[in-house]
């Protein structure tokens, strides 16, 4: 679980695919189909969490807190997919250590010697939760991350429906309404409402549009397409 502390004390958690999961669960994902995901750079490279693969092929995990760096077996994890402590692994970097990769339809099957797992693929979804202030992705049908957020207050609410992300997508983005105001990794819903990171403080707090902590605004920046289905619900 990555927890950072917001403003006023606020304590913020953002939840990803194997974050907090205990042994129990993990022994499940190893024998039932995983959520697997794809940034919208690399469209054809599938991603799965590096403890659920790990627990599934019985390859050592480790992570070092004081530098950062995390290993599944030999393999580098990289810090581009990474949110907080939480790496992932890509299906091509399993398969350069020996690991067989076979597609079938919409699920993909990893085999490492004696042991495997089935990865789940498909269209990428969004949903925003107005009263809960949360924000879930799913891939194929799978929960792949859920993060707080902070949507639009008073009369500068966030607007509700069913919408598709827009062709802007810009890391350094800055608001052409509000003085300047930095907008990192931001990612338009319509018009000038956009999602991107800021201070999430679990309640309404922007001039509409969608904050989220600035390391799950770079990895949604980079998983979210032009097109992608985002629903806000009231």
């Amino acid at each position: 679980m990555d927890q950072r502390t917001g403003v006023s004390g606020f304590r913020v958690s953002s939840r990803l695919l194997c974050a907090g999961i205990s042994l129990a669960r993990l022994a499940f994902a190893a024998q039932h189909p995983v959520a697997g995901f794809t940034f919208a750079g690399k469209p054809k490279v599938l991603y799965v969490c590096a403890r659920v693969a790990s627990d599934a092929l019985h390859l050592p995990y480790s992570y070092d807190p004081r530098s950062d760096l995390a290993f599944l077996g030999s393999i580098p994890l990289d810090y581009e997919s990474a949110v907080g402590v939480n790496r992932f692994v890509s299906l091509a970097a399993l398969k350069k250590i020996g690991a067989v990769v076979t597609t079938h339809g919409a699920s993909v099957a990893v085999s490492l010697g004696r042991y495997s797992m089935t990865v789940r693929r498909g269209a990428k979804t969004a949903v925003v939760d107005k009263s809960k202030e949360t924000l879930q992705v799913f891939q194929g049908g799978a929960l792949v991350l859920s993060s707080p957020i902070s949507t639009g207050k008073f009369s500068r609410s966030t607007p509700v429906g069913v919408f598709r992300i827009g062709a802007v997508k810009d890391p350094y983005h800055a608001s052409s309404k509000y003085g300047d105001a930095p907008m990192p990794w931001a990612v338009q819903v319509r018009g000038a409402v956009y999602i991107h990171g800021g201070t999430v403080t679990g309640r309404p707090e922007s001039h509409g549009c969608i904050r989220l902590p600035d390391d799950v605004a770079r990895w949604f920046y980079n998983w979210a397409e032009p097109g992608t289905v985002l629903r806000i619900r009231p």
